[in-house]
């Protein structure tokens, strides 16, 4: 019984972190690609189009 409530424990931390490094992830891609986007914006105006 003991054992089983740790091995629970265990996989609910491990299932939290994965969650935690998932939006971590997504967060990051996303903070880049509009800084890219920005930063692609700035060197080449598009008005002129």
């Amino acid at each position: 019984m003991f054992f089983r409530f740790v091995e629970r424990d265990a996989v609910h931390k491990a299932l939290m972190a994965l969650l935690r490094t998932r939006t971590y992830i997504c967060n990051r891609a996303w903070t880049e690609t509009m800084a890219f986007e920005s930063r692609t914006r700035k060197s080449k105006p598009r008005n002129g189009q």
